[in-house]
Protein backbone atom coordinates (compact mmCIF):
# COMPACT_ATOMS: atom_id res chain seq x y z
CA UNK A 1 0.00 0.00 0.00
CA UNK A 2 1.28 3.04 -0.73
CA UNK A 3 0.75 6.13 1.68
CA UNK A 4 -0.49 9.72 0.27
CA UNK A 5 2.15 12.20 -1.05
CA UNK A 6 4.13 13.43 1.30
CA UNK A 7 2.55 10.90 4.39
CA UNK A 8 4.80 7.97 3.92
CA UNK A 9 8.61 7.10 4.42
CA UNK A 10 9.27 4.75 1.42
CA UNK A 11 9.56 5.89 -1.86
CA UNK A 12 6.40 4.83 -4.27
CA UNK A 13 7.00 2.41 -6.96
CA UNK A 14 4.49 2.52 -9.98
CA UNK A 15 5.15 -0.51 -12.19
CA UNK A 16 4.52 -0.04 -15.92
CA UNK A 17 1.43 -2.50 -17.15
CA UNK A 18 -0.82 -2.23 -20.24
CA UNK A 19 -3.60 -0.39 -18.09
CA UNK A 20 -0.74 2.53 -17.86
CA UNK A 21 0.13 2.62 -21.08
CA UNK A 22 -3.08 3.75 -23.03
CA UNK A 23 -2.49 6.13 -25.56
CA UNK A 24 -3.96 9.08 -26.18
CA UNK A 25 -4.20 8.83 -30.14
CA UNK A 26 -5.31 12.83 -30.64
CA UNK A 27 -2.52 13.74 -27.30
CA UNK A 28 0.37 13.08 -29.12
CA UNK A 29 1.59 10.24 -27.58
CA UNK A 30 0.00 11.16 -23.85
CA UNK A 31 -0.35 8.56 -21.46
CA UNK A 32 -2.92 8.40 -18.57
CA UNK A 33 -1.48 7.36 -15.21
CA UNK A 34 -3.41 4.37 -13.26
CA UNK A 35 -3.35 7.01 -10.19
CA UNK A 36 -6.59 8.35 -10.19
CA UNK A 37 -5.05 12.11 -8.33
CA UNK A 38 -3.20 13.48 -10.72
CA UNK A 39 -2.49 12.68 -14.67
CA UNK A 40 1.05 12.19 -16.13
CA UNK A 41 1.97 12.90 -19.69
CA UNK A 42 4.78 10.23 -20.51
CA UNK A 43 6.68 10.33 -23.94
CA UNK A 44 5.74 8.10 -26.80
CA UNK A 45 9.16 6.66 -26.85
CA UNK A 46 8.07 4.85 -23.37
CA UNK A 47 4.99 3.58 -25.26
CA UNK A 48 7.05 2.18 -28.50
CA UNK A 49 9.51 0.39 -26.32
CA UNK A 50 7.38 -1.79 -23.97
CA UNK A 51 9.81 -4.52 -23.33
CA UNK A 52 11.16 -2.25 -20.73
CA UNK A 53 8.03 -2.19 -19.02
CA UNK A 54 7.42 -5.95 -19.66
CA UNK A 55 10.65 -6.70 -18.30
CA UNK A 56 9.73 -4.83 -14.52
CA UNK A 57 11.11 -1.53 -14.75
CA UNK A 58 9.80 0.44 -12.13
CA UNK A 59 10.08 4.34 -11.70
CA UNK A 60 10.90 5.46 -8.18
CA UNK A 61 8.90 8.74 -7.07
CA UNK A 62 9.93 10.05 -3.92
CA UNK A 63 7.30 11.30 -1.80
CA UNK A 64 9.12 14.42 -1.08
CA UNK A 65 9.04 15.34 -4.69
CA UNK A 66 5.38 14.04 -4.98
CA UNK A 67 4.76 16.74 -2.47
CA UNK A 68 6.86 19.34 -4.16
CA UNK A 69 4.67 18.96 -6.99
CA UNK A 70 1.42 19.39 -4.96
CA UNK A 71 2.53 22.76 -4.39
CA UNK A 72 3.85 23.56 -7.82
CA UNK A 73 2.18 25.96 -9.60
CA UNK A 74 3.33 26.66 -13.15
CA UNK A 75 1.85 26.52 -16.71
CA UNK A 76 4.24 23.71 -17.77
CA UNK A 77 3.40 21.55 -14.76
CA UNK A 78 2.22 18.65 -17.10
CA UNK A 79 5.13 19.13 -19.39
CA UNK A 80 7.68 18.96 -16.34
CA UNK A 81 5.69 15.79 -15.16
CA UNK A 82 6.73 14.03 -18.13
CA UNK A 83 10.01 15.05 -18.44
CA UNK A 84 10.61 13.70 -14.34
CA UNK A 85 8.97 10.47 -15.78
CA UNK A 86 11.47 10.39 -18.76
CA UNK A 87 14.50 11.33 -16.29
CA UNK A 88 13.37 8.61 -13.84
CA UNK A 89 12.96 6.23 -16.73
CA UNK A 90 16.21 6.28 -18.15
CA UNK A 91 17.35 4.35 -15.79
CA UNK A 92 16.39 2.46 -12.53
CA UNK A 93 18.97 3.59 -10.53
CA UNK A 94 18.24 7.32 -11.31
CA UNK A 95 16.57 9.23 -7.79
CA UNK A 96 15.32 11.99 -7.25
CA UNK A 97 15.05 14.53 -4.17
CA UNK A 98 14.52 18.15 -2.89
CA UNK A 99 18.08 20.40 -3.76
CA UNK A 100 18.14 23.74 -3.96
CA UNK A 101 14.09 24.00 -3.74
CA UNK A 102 13.83 22.14 -7.11
CA UNK A 103 13.60 18.25 -7.98
CA UNK A 104 17.01 16.91 -8.73
CA UNK A 105 17.85 13.63 -10.14
CA UNK A 106 20.93 11.47 -8.87
CA UNK A 107 22.81 8.56 -9.10
CA UNK A 108 26.44 9.16 -7.07
CA UNK A 109 26.02 12.79 -7.27
CA UNK A 110 23.11 15.57 -9.15
CA UNK A 111 22.71 14.72 -13.00
CA UNK A 112 20.05 17.80 -13.15
CA UNK A 113 17.51 19.60 -11.45
CA UNK A 114 14.95 21.22 -12.96
CA UNK A 115 14.89 25.44 -13.24
CA UNK A 116 11.09 25.58 -11.49
CA UNK A 117 10.59 29.30 -12.14
CA UNK A 118 10.87 28.92 -16.56
CA UNK A 119 7.13 29.22 -17.61
CA UNK A 120 7.44 29.19 -21.47
CA UNK A 121 9.37 25.78 -21.64
CA UNK A 122 11.15 22.98 -19.11
CA UNK A 123 14.61 23.96 -18.43
CA UNK A 124 16.36 21.10 -16.67
CA UNK A 125 20.28 21.84 -15.57
CA UNK A 126 22.47 19.09 -16.36
CA UNK A 127 25.23 20.25 -13.44
CA UNK A 128 28.21 18.33 -15.54
CA UNK A 129 26.89 18.93 -18.39
CA UNK A 130 29.97 19.88 -20.23
CA UNK A 131 31.54 16.43 -19.54
CA UNK A 132 28.50 14.52 -21.14
CA UNK A 133 28.32 13.27 -24.44
CA UNK A 134 25.63 14.64 -26.41
CA UNK A 135 25.67 13.64 -30.16
CA UNK A 136 22.26 14.95 -30.48
CA UNK A 137 23.16 18.67 -29.43
CA UNK A 138 20.31 18.56 -26.89
CA UNK A 139 22.30 20.80 -24.32
CA UNK A 140 22.70 24.65 -24.27
CA UNK A 141 25.82 26.23 -22.96
CA UNK A 142 29.55 26.78 -23.32
CA UNK A 143 30.34 27.16 -19.49
CA UNK A 144 33.07 25.21 -18.24
CA UNK A 145 30.99 22.62 -16.29
CA UNK A 146 27.03 23.01 -16.90
CA UNK A 147 24.40 22.55 -19.57
CA UNK A 148 20.95 23.15 -20.10
CA UNK A 149 18.21 21.55 -21.83
CA UNK A 150 15.21 23.01 -22.63
CA UNK A 151 12.37 21.34 -24.14
CA UNK A 152 9.33 23.64 -25.57
CA UNK A 153 6.33 20.81 -25.45
CA UNK A 154 5.02 17.63 -25.94
CA UNK A 155 6.67 16.83 -29.17
CA UNK A 156 10.05 18.26 -28.69
CA UNK A 157 10.05 16.01 -25.60
CA UNK A 158 9.16 12.75 -27.68
CA UNK A 159 12.12 13.69 -30.28
CA UNK A 160 14.75 14.56 -27.40
CA UNK A 161 14.12 11.81 -25.10
CA UNK A 162 16.51 9.14 -27.17
CA UNK A 163 19.21 12.05 -26.40
CA UNK A 164 17.98 12.66 -22.30
CA UNK A 165 18.27 8.93 -21.43
CA UNK A 166 21.85 8.46 -23.72
CA UNK A 167 22.97 11.85 -21.18
CA UNK A 168 21.80 9.90 -18.37
CA UNK A 169 23.22 6.78 -19.23
CA UNK A 170 26.55 8.19 -20.14
CA UNK A 171 26.25 10.01 -16.66
CA UNK A 172 25.81 6.41 -14.44
CA UNK A 173 28.00 4.83 -16.99
CA UNK A 174 30.85 7.46 -15.72
CA UNK A 175 30.17 6.64 -11.86
CA UNK A 176 30.45 3.36 -12.74
CA UNK A 177 34.01 2.64 -12.56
Amino acid sequence: MVAPPGQGVAPRLRPWSADDLEVEMAGAGRIHDSQPDRQHHLDAALVQSPAQHEAGRMVQHDPDVDAWFDRYDNPQKELVLSVRDVMLAADPRVGECIKWQAPTFTYRGNIASFFPKAKKHVSLMFHTGAALPDPSGILDGDGATSRSLKVFDHEDLIEKTPAIHGLVRAWIEQRSD
